[in-house]
């Protein structure tokens, strides 16, 4: 389900139920769909070993997307790049 199939469908839904706020419940909804919710951090995660594609810093309001410079059996070696401002 592309975003805005599932954007169309969490709309329909909150008119269908008349929900005003969906707060806690919108991002746990994704969830079941797929999607995956990225915590806010307050620290930089080691690219090589962490388990995320992106890690977003709370601390300066930054998205960051894992790239894998180097992958062999038993070493990666990986550093995050800047996705968003």
């Amino acid at each position: 389900m592309s975003q805005e199939d599932t954007t169309e469908f969490l709309q329909d839904l909150i008119a269908r139920r008349g929900l005003k706020s969906t707060g806690e419940f919108s991002a746990r909804f994704l969830e079941l769909d797929g999607a995956t919710i990225i915590e806010p951090t307050a620290f930089e995660p080691d690219a090589s070993t962490s388990r995320s594609e992106y890690y977003y810093n709370a601390m300066t309001n930054t998205l960051y997307r894992r790239i894998i410079d180097r992958q062999e059996p038993g070493v990666v070696v990986a550093h995050w790049q800047k996705t968003s401002n």
